[in-house]
């Protein structure tokens, strides 16, 4: 009787965990921005329990694809694709990721940054400094979608 009870738990156990896990990787895949570009959210290359998004497709395909505005100079001429563009998100449930970090390639500056999945399709990027806060909505990228300055998996 008490083995039956332990695979009882056991299964009940894994089953309860199946429904988070798929909430915490519902977020995974491309997502156009609100330029036009489009990030891959994948694991963190360091961190793989941490989620990063990295630069697929440059919005502005004639704009210079180096990282030219980044603080460190010996970093300026590093390439914009499969760049992380944000690192180190922390799924904190109900559809939100926290803690992350996001580089804005424009300025050169890193800021604090949340998640929100709003629906299958549309994400809620928002990035804070101080008190002062902006939001993005992102869309899902299209399957079938794939532009010639898009990068594979990074």
């Amino acid at each position: 009787m008490p083995i039956r009870r332990t695979l009882l738990f056991a299964l009940l156990a894994t089953t309860l965990s199946i429904p988070a896990l798929a909430a915490r990787d519902d977020i995974m895949g491309r997502w156009l921005t609100h330029k036009g570009g489009e990030i891959e959210i994948a694991p963190c290359r360091e961190n793989p329990e941490h989620l990063c998004g990295f630069i697929a497709s440059l919005a502005d395909p004639e704009r210079a694809p180096r990282d030219t505005e980044n603080p460190d100079p010996a970093l300026r001429d590093r390439p914009l694709l499969g760049l992380p563009l944000f690192f180190d998100f922390v799924y904190d449930g109900e559809d939100k990721w926290k803690e992350g970090r996001i580089y804005n390639v424009e300025n050169g500056k890193t800021y604090d940054s949340k998640l929100r999945l709003l629906a299958q399709d549309k994400l809620k990027l928002s990035g804070c400094v101080l008190f002062f806060c902006k939001s993005y909505t992102w869309h899902r990228a299209p399957e079938n979608d794939m532009p010639a300055n898009r990068t594979p998996n990074p």
